[in-house]
């Protein structure tokens, strides 16, 4: 299960006066905002190892032999391997939201949360292949590698494509009121999130799953002479099983060191089985936002192309809200002609 603080210090560009819902769309200030995080990947696969050798096109390539001795051509050995990707790093993350605040109601509601956490760059993870075959030789350059048990391959730096996080559905959070404080109002709540990420390995890029990312808020929201500021703190966990989903690959060099200090020219060919990624984060953010208005005649509330209920549960947490996010006909009130809209345009 996610462990989540999230901090942000929010910049609100808007008047002094306090309307009972208002909207700012946020966007990232990229400069000064910071994601550190550590990310494991581990995918185990199998196959068979080759040497390069072909009579016609490479004719003084490796050639692989099974066993200790005997033996002639160039042979497939069986494998299996599990390669592990990970490390630690941070960047500057780029991002936008929207943040609904109702101080009559009491509530905060943020939609249309994302975030590019490598803010349009790519990173790099060292990778690890842990290897279990079958002993095996290998002519030219000759070589010998005893099989039955583990041995590590380092293989260099893996590219990490693309990491961002995805507003997955409604969030309402609770605004209180301190008060000792009049200017200070506590937000509380949670914001489903999922996490997707993309990576290259044997070069192809793995697409896992988006993993589900339920983060808990607990912060504050200061008034200030320009707007607002959202103080909060996040250090967050995941973990998720990837899927094999057929990924494949054929063909894939992979030097050897031999024990002379040659090295041997091996072919990759196999099929990945399910494997698993766990991380962790720490996010430190600072938004401007603009205010903006909240109605758009639209009952798709959430944007996702759907009309369904997620939407409908848009639209009820917000009820009675004046210029609610939930008011689709734009009438200044959620209500029932507002429920009507939506049941109207159900998606099938």
């Amino acid at each position: 299960m996610p462990i989540s603080r999230l901090f942000f210090s929010l910049s609100i560009a808007t008047c002094s006066t306090l309307a009972s819902a208002q909207s700012y769309e946020f966007t990232i200030d990229q400069e000064a905002s910071l994601i550190d995080r550590s990310l494991n990947i581990q995918v185990p696969f199998s196959g068979t190892l080759i040497g390069n050798y072909d009579a016609e096109t490479n004719p003084d390539g490796s050639q692989t032999l099974p066993g200790f001795f005997g033996g002639s051509g160039n042979n497939p050995i069986n494998f299996s391997a599990n390669s592990v990707i990970s490390g630690n790093s941070n960047s500057m993350p780029v991002g936008t939201f929207v943040l609904i605040t109702d101080f009559d109601a009491g509530t905060v509601e943020i939609t249309d949360f994302s975030v590019d956490v490598l803010g349009g760059s790519t990173d790099t993870l060292g990778a690890t292949v842990n290897f279990l075959y079958e002993t095996f030789r290998t002519v030219n350059p000759s070589g010998f590698f005893l099989g039955g048990f583990e041995i590590p391959f380092p293989i260099g730096d893996i590219t990490l494509n693309t990491w961002t996080i995805e507003q997955s559905g409604p969030s309402v959070l609770t605004l209180g009121f301190a008060a000792e404080d009049p200017g200070n109002y506590s937000v509380t709540g949670i914001v489903p999130m999922n996490a997707s990420l993309t990576f290259t390995l044997f070069e192809q890029e793995v697409a896992p799953d988006p993993i589900p990312l339920p983060i808990p808020i607990e912060g504050t929201l200061v008034a200030t002479s320009e707007g607002f500021e959202f103080q909060v703190v996040s250090s967050t966990t995941f973990s998720e099983l990837i899927p094999a989903d057929g990924f494949e690959f054929t063909d894939i060099a992979f030097p050897l060191p031999t024990l002379g200090g040659e090295t041997a020219n091996i072919l990759l060919n196999g099929t990945a089985s399910e494997g698993s990624t766990d991380g962790s984060w720490a996010i430190g953010i600072l938004a401007d936002g603009v205010e903006v208005d909240s109605c758009t005649l639209d009952p798709d509330l959430n944007g996702d192309g759907l009309v369904n209920g997620q939407d409908l549960s848009s639209l009820l947490a917000t009820w009675g809200q004046a210029n609610g996010a939930g008011d689709v006909n734009c009438d200044g009130t959620v209500s029932g002609p507002d429920l009507a809209e939506i049941l109207a345009s159900w998606s099938p």
